[in-house]
């Protein structure tokens, strides 16, 4: 939801922008989009049956979006494609975002290698953030960029690590927080 509200407001200013649903197994950007169903997906991309500006759509806004599969469909995926996939749709747009899966597994190393930039999604609270960590040091060993953290989630509670906390364990930069 992050990184399609992003794509969201920078569509609203007037910026290209396309947001692409890399979490393959846990796909919901069109969801969240409330489509019902788009008949080329970046699964079809990666299995290689179709090119990426096959699974290109218009949405809200102007926004554009690679939805994944909401089928339990396993075909056999090249998670290597979605590097080249990203570098075409790289020519068209001012802004791409990479809905990423959450964790280390292949497709979430493939999705993270795929881009120049990344900003960590935490929640404010202590497994969330030790697990940003393994995926910055994943980042900093593969030469990508950390822009920072977002904290997601949440609540103002008296158990919640605080803003200071989070940067304190990534040192990195919390560029903001989000409301549960």
């Amino acid at each position: 939801s992050v990184a399609l509200n992003m794509g969201l407001l920078l569509s609203q200013a007037g910026k290209k922008t396309v947001v692409v649903d890399a979490d393959l197994d846990m796909a919901n950007i069109t969801i969240l989009l409330g489509v019902e169903l788009n008949p080329i997906t970046l699964h079809n991309v990666l299995a290689g049956e179709n090119n990426i500006a096959d699974a290109v759509y218009e949405g809200p806004s102007k926004l554009y979006y690679v939805p994944a599969s909401l089928n339990e469909d396993r075909k056999t995926l090249d998670y290597d494609k979605l590097r080249s996939a990203v570098a075409e749709l790289e020519k068209n747009y001012d802004y791409l975002f990479i809905d990423c899966p959450p964790g280390l597994k292949e497709e979430a190393q493939c999705a993270m290698l795929s881009t120049q930039e990344v900003v960590l999604i935490v929640n404010p609270e202590p497994t969330s953030v030790i697990d940003s960590l393994k995926v910055k040091r994943f980042a900093e060993k593969n030469g990508l960029k950390l822009i920072g953290v977002i904290i997601n989630r949440a609540t103002s509670d008296k158990t919640e690590l605080t803003p200071k906390d989070v940067q304190s364990v990534l040192h990195i930069p919390v560029l903001g927080v989000l409301p549960e």
